[in-house]
């Protein structure tokens, strides 16, 4: 069965998904998972971030995660019938141990409805994760929100401590993953090069400046009719304010790290974009 949107976009059952926003961290991706669960249109999956590419190309392990979804699952089964209860009780079965017939689940009982996974990690999974990506969903539309590297790092490291005290800033810092999630010059190519014109680039700041004209510009993309209905849309969701007291050699290390995102994003997408980020 094909679906067609007032942009006349195909959307094939053979997509595990519709939409995808893979990242970056910190940039955004709570209030557009906020937003877009308003929309009629769309049906989300039963957890925001559903960590199954992470986790088998990043080795991502969030148990709170897996009990989210667990849960999630059994609570959808216990008010359902038949094949459609059977379906969540093989979600909430496959929680430990998901493939690629657990994660089709996810999304199939949205029906005539959009619905897609959003989860900030996707950001960096590498070119055989991405690649899997595309096998699972290959009409799909990606969305990647784009901020400034410098405050996304500092966004991040204030996350990372306030969810971790005492964890020392500059190991947090030196993580891999941590630098990972936020590297554009190694990870947008991968995602230009698989995924082409089914990606959209959205900067950071358009979220605080022009949230509704973002939306529109994300429902055109993905394929939705124009929704005005949309509940106080300038919402900030998941903020974390700088960390107080960093030391300079911290500050300084962002700084370095940050340069070399900056270098590569006005040359990618230009000034008047990463104005906007």
């Amino acid at each position: 069965m094909t679906i067609f949107s007032a942009q006349k976009r195909p959307r094939t059952e053979a997509d595990a998904c519709d939409f995808l926003c893979a990242g970056a961290q910190k940039a955004g991706t709570t209030w557009l998972w906020a937003n877009l669960g308003q929309h009629p249109q769309v049906k989300m999956p039963l957890v925001k971030e559903v960590h199954y590419f992470d986790r088998l190309y990043l080795g991502t392990d969030i148990p709170t995660n897996v009990d989210q979804h667990r849960e999630a699952a059994l609570a959808c089964a216990a008010k359902l019938k038949g094949a459609e209860a059977a379906d969540f009780l093989a979600i909430a079965q496959g929680c430990d141990a998901p493939d690629d017939g657990w994660y089709r689940r996810l999304f199939a009982q949205r029906g005539g409805k959009f619905s897609g996974d959003i989860t900030p990690a996707y950001l960096c999974l590498g070119l055989r994760g991405v690649q899997h990506v595309q096998r699972l969903s290959p009409n799909l539309r990606v969305i990647i929100l784009v901020r400034d590297p410098q405050s996304r790092m500092t966004s991040g490291l204030a996350m990372s401590m306030a969810r971790n005290p005492g964890r020392i800033p500059m190991r947090i810092l030196e993580n891999w993953q941590f630098q990972e999630r936020g590297n554009y010059a190694a990870h947008i190519p991968i995602w230009d090069h698989i995924f082409g014109d089914q990606v959209r680039y959205i900067p950071f700041g358009r979220i605080r400046t022009a949230p509704r004209d973002v939306l529109a510009e994300v429902e055109a993309h993905i394929g939705l009719m124009p929704f005005g209905g949309y509940e106080n849309p300038a919402q900030v969701h998941n903020s974390f304010p700088p960390a107080e007291g960093l030391a300079a050699g911290v500050l300084q290390r962002i700084e370095q790290i940050a340069a070399r995102q900056s270098a590569y994003l006005l040359e990618r997408f230009g000034a008047d974009f990463c104005a906007e980020i």
